[in-house]
């Protein structure tokens, strides 16, 4: 099956699809289809991705993925679970998806669990969605829960914990493209 490309549509492509003048699909090479990749095509997009320092992997429908997206391709979906997981968060770092100016930790913790002391060379604002935490921003302790947002000043350091008895779910916002974060040892 072959789609005419419009301004629109171009942005939109499915994963495991690709954009491509194809005669051989549609007998007019002036025209843009989007097809299936087949496994020469994905062949390919890995090694030139790969020449230019991209890493590169695959998805579930065995389509080609890459660690970064370019803003040419945005619109772009991502789903969570395609994100880098750590111990309790999925992580969307802006400058793999378009260099946007933005990145964030989509947070889904065990109670007890939490983030170290550290600090960023910008504010992180946290939005509680779900369950209780206790955060250490400063000298300050403050308890929230559902609903709840705590701004944490550039340079200060701060933590939190899931202080509940069910999970914590929060998005951690930093406006920049990178995390850069400083882990600070605390005395035990």
């Amino acid at each position: 099956m072959s789609y005419k490309a419009d301004s629109r549509a171009r942005s939109v492509i499915p994963r495991g699809y690709h954009w491509g003048n194809r005669l051989d699909l549609i007998g007019d090479p002036s025209v843009t289809v989007l097809r299936r990749d087949d496994k020469a095509t994905v062949a390919a997009r890995r090694s030139l991705a790969t020449s230019v320092g991209h890493s590169i992997g695959s998805d579930r429908d065995g389509g080609i993925m890459s660690d970064r997206i370019g803003k040419e391709e945005l619109p772009y979906t991502i789903a969570k679970d395609d994100l880098p997981y750590g111990k309790i968060a999925h992580k969307f770092e802006g400058h793999r998806y378009g260099d946007v100016d933005v990145s964030f930790f989509l947070v889904d913790s065990p109670p007890g669990g939490g983030a170290v002391l550290h600090t960023h060379p910008y504010e992180e604002i946290f939005v509680t969605l779900e369950g209780e935490a206790t955060f250490t921003v400063g000298d300050a302790t403050i308890e929230v829960g559902a609903g709840q947002i705590v701004v944490a000043p550039a340079g200060v350091p701060h933590k939190f914990v899931n202080s509940g008895s069910g999970p914590l779910r929060q998005v951690d916002i930093h406006p920049s493209g990178r995390i850069r974060q400083e882990n600070i040892l605390e005395d035990s």
